[in-house]
């Protein structure tokens, strides 16, 4: 029996309007790259808030550490969709751009993947916290580390990407505002 808190139906709610937000984003202009991308975006953040109930009703540690595996996908995509988003939004993108983002996929692929089939991510070997309603329970692992640095450089990116283009239309402290908004989000 699953027995769901006002907690987890909030989340399941927030991450129904992100999906539904998303699939609006997409339905205006299904043919763009950037629509798909922020549909991309919006579901991975709805799916991430789907993930904490299932986390909250496992049973065993191995049914969480397999949830836990399975779901961590967006963690890892979520920045790099951010910077590609940005990189659309931009009037005249340059090639290292390009680049950057071939290498920010390849390298959220990467991470995944270790994350999936290794303890180099999260180590799973090691429980620092019983209680299987907290997501840190784990140590963390020899990659965690770059992984987020990984990832935290894609979101300073995308900040940038998104401050160069808007500046021009607002006042210099809504940049501040967006940036933080944006960091905090991913």
């Amino acid at each position: 029996m699953i027995h769901l808190g006002l907690y987890e139906i909030s989340e399941i709610t927030i991450g129904v309007i992100f999906w539904w937000v998303g699939v609006y984003f997409l339905s205006r202009k299904p043919y763009t790259a950037l629509s798909w991308l922020v549909f991309g975006l919006l579901t991975g953040f709805g799916f991430l808030m789907f993930t904490d109930p299932i986390y909250t009703n496992t049973r065993t540690i191995e049914e969480y550490i397999k949830w836990q595996k399975i779901l961590d996908w967006p963690l890892f995509f979520a920045p790099i969709f951010y910077f590609h988003v940005s990189f659309l939004l931009r009037a005249k993108p340059n090639k290292f751009q390009k680049y950057l983002l071939i290498v920010g996929y390849l390298g959220a692929t990467i991470f995944y993947i270790f994350d999936i089939i290794s303890n180099s991510i999260i180590n799973t070997k090691i429980i620092r916290v019983s209680d299987l309603k907290y997501n840190y329970i784990f140590a963390p692992g020899i990659l965690l580390w770059p992984a987020v640095i990984f990832e935290t450089g894609f979101v300073a990116l995308a900040i940038n990407n998104f401050s160069l283009e808007i500046k021009k239309n607002f006042p210099k402290y809504f940049l501040v505002i967006l940036g933080g908004i944006f960091y905090i989000l991913s």
